[in-house]
């Protein structure tokens, strides 16, 4: 269904304020029929007091549109809700038949179960069991079932409420087997997870089978009787770093040089740095996929966190990166690094910022040097320490300008007038093209 101009509403709501509902029917009403949209006859009969329901309603339901007998039945005094009930069921719709059900209370509850049940729709199935009162219980769930969806086989199961515990295990075990067909990682997990009763064996080698690495992760970490074995398995043969540095480092038993070796092998900077922090680690191996990178960063961390590593090495990546913020954060952090030479990388770096925090922070540094290095930097009439206070001034004294704009009865009616004009000449060119093609 075509949706309206937005600009249509809008206007027709400025019509609202700056003039009567006797005025508005008087010059629009008649065009607006013209139209045969149920979208703007449904708005009009909704909103305009007076307006001819039954006419706008008769549009609505000749449109044959679910959403608009849906909303003209909920929202208009006086409407017929059996005829646009009888559009909204011949619709089959999934969605406005339990719509319809839910907020009208005059609906027919089995005539809408009848077109919900055979719905491939599975939300609307699942949504209809769990919130309408008098349903078909055992039709929606076999619908549910029949579907093999992993998500509503969890979601229904999930919302079960069951006494008898013989009757809750039975249904658990057709939900979670259908849940184990569909080889879905992410909603075995979460069954193995949530319910009660899941079989954690047959969700675990679901999962495995899946080889995803997310999830096999998740289930080893948080799933108490997982096959920690065969889902590290995944992990390693995925040559993930992320998560071979997380179940290393997350997952008792795991094989910590298995791991490490995917690592090592990835060249991958951030999870080299990372893995050279848990125990039994081998640091050098790990520095030198850090050194070869020349990223700062990690070379800044590896030198703050690890152990042992080579400072010298370290400070020269991040010396020769040209980088100022880690120049200035390596001489601030790093215990033994060399003042002078990161000190004279950040004057070579003219950077205004650097230099003041450098000068203001680090004790031994050249407060000159770094003075003139600001006064040479490109923005020569400002300097850091002035820029940081107007900053602060603003955040604390912010300007708020807002327009607010007023429209004149005539206006808005001119305005509606000629976006009315152009849906009507719209409309003639379509019933010229239909006239030419019969």
């Amino acid at each position: 269904m075509k949706k309206y101009n937005k600009k249509i509403l809008e206007t027709l709501k400025w019509l609202k304020n700056c003039m009567s509902d006797k005025e508005i029917i008087k010059l629009y009403e008649k065009r607006i029929l013209n139209l045969k949209n149920p979208e703007l006859s449904y708005l009009f009969a909704r909103d305009v007091k007076g307006a001819d329901i039954k006419a706008h309603e008769q549009i609505v339901i000749e449109s044959k549109s679910a959403e608009y007998n849906y909303l003209f039945a909920r929202d208009v005094e006086g409407a017929d809700i059996k005829t646009h009930a009888q559009v909204v069921i011949e619709s089959k719709s999934a969605e406005y038949n339990y719509l319809f059900i839910l907020d009208i209370k005059r609906a027919n509850m089995k005539d809408y179960s009848q077109v919900l049940m055979p719905s491939t729709n599975l939300t609307h199935n699942f949504k209809f069991f769990i919130g309408i009162e008098g349903t078909d219980i055992k039709a929606h769930e076999q619908a549910i079932i029949d579907s093999k969806s992993a998500k509503y086989n969890y979601l229904y199961a999930k919302d079960l409420k069951i006494s008898d515990m013989q009757v809750y295990e039975k249904v658990i075990r057709v939900h979670g087997q259908s849940v184990i067909e569909s080889k879905n990682a992410e909603y075995n997990y979460l069954f193995a997870r949530n319910i009660k009763g899941a079989d954690i064996k047959a969700h675990s080698q679901a999962v495995v089978e899946s080889k995803n690495v997310e999830y096999n992760y998740m289930f080893a970490s948080e799933i108490e009787g997982a096959n920690t074995k065969a889902h590290e398995q995944v992990i390693l043969d995925s040559k993930n770093p992320e998560y071979n540095y997380m179940f290393a480092n997350e997952i008792e038993g795991a094989d910590i040089k298995a791991h490490e070796q995917v690592i090592l092998e990835s060249k991958n900077a951030e999870y080299n740095c990372e893995f050279a922090k848990i125990e039994g680690a081998d640091i050098k191996a790990h520095e030198q996929v850090v050194l070869e990178s020349k990223k700062p960063w990690c070379s800044y961390e590896f030198s703050y966190y690890v152990k042992g590593a080579d400072i010298k090495a370290h400070e020269q990546v991040v010396i020769d990166s040209k980088d100022p913020k880690y120049i200035y954060f390596f001489a601030l952090s790093i215990k033994g690094a060399d003042i002078n030479a990161l000190g004279q990388a950040v004057i070579d770096s003219k950077d205004p910022e650097y230099n003041y925090m450098f000068a203001n922070n680090i004790k031994g540094a050249d407060i000159k040097a770094h003075y003139h290095a600001i006064l040479e930097s490109e923005n020569k009439s400002q300097n850091y320490e002035w820029g940081k206070q107007f900053i602060n001034s603003c955040k604390t004294n912010p300007i708020i300008m807002k327009k607010i704009a007023t429209k004149g009865k005539e206006e808005i009616i001119d305005r509606f007038d000629k976006l009315l004009s152009s849906e009507e000449n719209k409309s003639k060119q379509t019933n010229k093209q239909k006239t030419k093609t019969i």
